[in-house]
C-alpha cells in the first residue's frame, strides 16, 4: 500500500519526546493537485478541499507510536538514541537526539539514515517555531542522493500530531487528528 508507506515515511521524521499513551485518530485525505507547501499556515490549512481516503489509528506510547490503516500497521520506536520505524520487511533507522528537535529554532538538522534495503540517505529537520497549534516543523527526506520526501507538520505541547502534509513523487497526503 504505497499511501501508507508515504505517511509512515514522513512520520520518520517527528520527533516525539514523550508523547502521553493513549490513541489518537487521523484523518487521512489527499488535498488539491496543485498545491503550494510554503503557502500553507494553519488559519488556511483546515479550509483546504480534499478527497478523504480513510482513517489511521496512533496508539501513542512513551517512546514512540504504532501506527494502524486499513489492517497495515507501522511503529516508531526510540531506544537507545536510534529511531527505528517498521512496516512489514522495510525498516529505516536514524541516530535520535531528542534534545535537539525542540530547542533548535530556525536552524536544520540532518541525520543519516539508512533501510533494510540498503538505501542511504539523510533526514533533515527545520523547527520553524511555534504556531498557535503546535510546534512547526519541514521536513526532508534525501535516499541516495535523491530527494524522497517532504513535508510539514504540527506538534502539540503533548509530542503528538496536530496536522502533517507531505509530497513524494506520487502525490500529496494529508494526515489530520479528529
Amino acid at each position: 500500500m504505497k499511501l501508507f508507506k508515504q505517511l509512515l515515511v514522513t512520520f520518520l521524521m517527528l520527533c516525539f519526546g514523550n508523547a502521553f499513551a493513549q490513541q489518537v485518530i487521523y484523518q487521512v485525505s489527499i488535498p488539491p493537485e496543485k498545491i503550494d507547501l510554503a503557502a500553507i499556515t494553519p488559519l488556511n490549512f483546515s479550509k483546504m478541499s480534499e478527497r478523504v481516503i480513510g482513517q489511521m489509528v496512533f496508539n501513542y506510547k512513551p517512546n514512540g507510536y504504532e501506527a494502524t490503516m486499513n489492517g497495515n500497521m507501522a511503529t516508531f520506536e526510540i531506544t537507545n538514541n536510534l529511531a527505528v520505524i517498521t512496516m512489514q520487511k522495510l525498516v529505516i533507522m536514524m541516530p535520535f537526539d531528542g534534545d535537539y528537535w525542540h530547542n533548535r529554532v530556525g536552524q536544520w538538522r540532518t541525520v543519516p539514515i539508512t533501510t533494510s534495503f540498503g538505501d542511504k540517505g539523510v533526514a533533515k529537520m527545520f523547527y520553524a517555531g511555534l504556531t498557535p497549534r503546535g510546534r512547526l516543523y519541514r521536513e526532508e527526506m534525501w535516499l541516495n542522493g535523491r530527494i524522497f520526501i517532504h513535508g510539514d507538520t504540527v506538534i502539540d505541547h503533548n509530542d503528538q500530531i496536530v496536522w502533517s502534509i507531505c509530497t513524494d513523487s506520487e502525490g500529496t497526503l494529508r494526515l489530520t487528528r479528529m
